[in-house]
């Protein structure tokens, strides 16, 4: 029932209404908004934040809790534009209705300047929409209330002419605040719902909470310390909004901004006199306001902007491991080999690097760069490539070029993954005991890299069918190899594979030949 009241227009306008009017009652109670202007007017804020929320046909609610408010507060001798004078009934309804109107029309302005572009839940994501809310609808916007108030008063109470200046600009300022410290506070709340807290999380944002509060009341009110009654410690507590700010965001920072105000809004802040002291005040709530609330914004399009080049770099990762692959396929196509089997060595490769020590970033490069291990196959002739008997000695001297036609096709790139490739391509073929080629490098002459990919290569090519062969078992593949240890490959590298053996079975049975005929069907 409750729900179906609130989604309609009447219960909005009826909640706008009731929340104008205890916003209001709250800063009457304040010892600075009961006789003079607010330090921050709490229900500018409510109403900007009821027309953001709901649109422009909520504002007979602002109005009626406006009128309700200043005509209550006028009898209860309550708001600073009251005075001791007799006022005729027709006064007090006359000035209470302007003024209703006055907060109307400041709200609706304040949301045309939000809602066509910026939503309540995109306003803290970009400093140019906080800017858009503290300028527009803050100060701008703001103007209507004061401005009509003030011309109001002016023509019912001219005898005090010389009082509306500083009524003005407080009055101003109070209603500025309020949109600057209220207003994010309330369009918060339905993004509190979407983080994610943990119990960690909730107890540091609730341990910061109960710091600044009691570090405020510190601050705000010399009389608790006498040590501290004539020095002026307001800015003790910027760092832990700072704190709060970038640790929780915007939300932090309007939760923190708004404890403070009320506390020092509630406090002394005494300077000399209530006027100066009243603008001292409305300035450091206003200021701190919107640094906090621009810093969150900043920080936020910062993180945004993070996220997009971390997006982008994954799709720029991508397409270069498709390049990669379909390079890598293109020479083992021609070698009547799959195109699985470049994926699964390459796999592999950054199985095995992980397991030998190298880091993320290394074993992303391996993963990247080792598919290209046979691209010069593709400058071996057909006749010398897919020849079915042996190669006699001048045919496997050519084959053999195909590890340097690799390496010239790569060379001359500054790609630090190009590069990779390219020294892959030339030294997948050494041998652990010098006897391979093209350089016939022994033990650690040959890089890394080189060795780790003949391991996976070999590996792969064992247990794999081929037209011209049967695929062996893995533990077949494996005995070979390690009767190979230390002859064709690193004798460190090959307990390693049997280490990762199970995770580069699940890999061959991933990337499977059967699953890349199912991708051609």
């Amino acid at each position: 029932m409750m729900g179906v009241f609130f989604k309609k227009y009447p219960g909005k306008i009826i909640i706008s209404a009731v929340a104008y009017f205890l916003a209001g009652e709250t800063v009457f109670s304040l010892p600075i908004g009961a006789e003079s202007a607010s330090a921050f007017f709490v229900p500018s804020g409510v109403a900007l934040a009821a027309i953001a929320f709901w649109g422009s046909r909520v504002w007979p609610g602002v109005f009626l809790g406006s009128f309700a408010l200043n005509l209550i507060g006028f009898f209860d001798k309550k708001g600073f534009y009251y005075w001791e004078s007799e006022s005729s009934l027709f006064t007090v309804i006359f000035f209470t209705l302007l003024i209703g109107m006055a907060a109307s029309v400041q709200a609706l302005l304040g949301g045309f300047f939000l809602r066509p572009n910026i939503s309540p839940d995109t306003i803290f994501d970009h400093p140019k929409h906080v800017l858009t809310l503290f300028i527009f609808s803050g100060f701008l916007s703001c103007l209507i209330g004061p401005t009509l108030g003030t011309l109001g008063l002016s023509i019912i109470r001219p005898e005090n002419l010389e009082n509306l200046k500083f009524f003005w600009l407080t009055w101003w300022l109070g209603d500025s605040t309020g949109v600057i410290i209220i207003t994010p506070a309330i369009l918060l709340l339905k993004r509190i719902k979407t983080f994610t807290w943990d119990w960690a999380r909730i107890g540091e944002f609730t341990g910061l909470i109960v710091f600044i509060v009691l570090l405020a009341h510190f601050t705000f009110n010399p009389g608790l310390l006498k040590v501290h009654e004539h020095l002026h410690l307001q800015f003790v507590i910027l760092p832990v909004l700072l704190w709060i700010t970038l640790r929780f965001g915007e939300t932090g920072a309007a939760y923190g901004i708004l404890c403070v105000s009320f506390i020092a809004a509630s406090g002394s802040f005494e300077i000399e006199q209530t006027s100066e002291s009243l603008l001292v005040l409305q300035s450091y709530i206003g200021v701190n306001g919107m640094t906090f609330l621009i810093l969150s914004a900043i920080n936020n399009q910062r993180n945004l902007l993070e996220q997009k080049v971390l997006k982008r770099t994954q799709q720029l990762n991508e397409s270069r491991m498709e390049v990669v692959l379909r390079l890598g396929k293109a020479a083992e196509y021609k070698d009547n080999e799959t195109g699985m089997h470049v994926l699964r060595m390459s796999h592999m490769s950054a199985l095995i690097g992980r397991a030998h020590g190298l880091n993320d970033k290394e074993c992303e490069l391996l993963l990247l760069a080792s598919p290209m291990h046979d691209i010069g196959k593709i400058g071996i002739p057909d006749n010398i490539l897919l020849k079915p008997e042996n190669l006699d000695r001048e045919e496997w001297k050519i084959m053999k070029t195909h590890t340097t036609i690799g390496g010239k096709i790569l060379s001359g790139v500054t790609s630090e993954l190009v590069k990779l490739s390219e020294l892959i391509a030339l030294m997948h073929q050494e041998k652990w005991d010098g006897s391979g080629y093209p350089n016939g490098l022994k033990g650690a002459e040959i890089p890394l890299v080189g060795r780790i990919v003949a391991l996976a290569d070999v590996f792969d090519a064992l247990t794999s069918r081929r037209p011209y062969k049967e695929p062996w078992s893995v533990e077949e593949a494996v005995t070979f190899i390690e009767s190979q240890s230390g002859k064709h490959f690193d004798p460190q590298l090959v307990p390693l594979m049997r280490k990762v053996l199970p995770e580069m079975v699940d890999i061959k049975e991933r990337y499977s030949e059967t699953l890349e005929e199912v991708s051609h069907l």
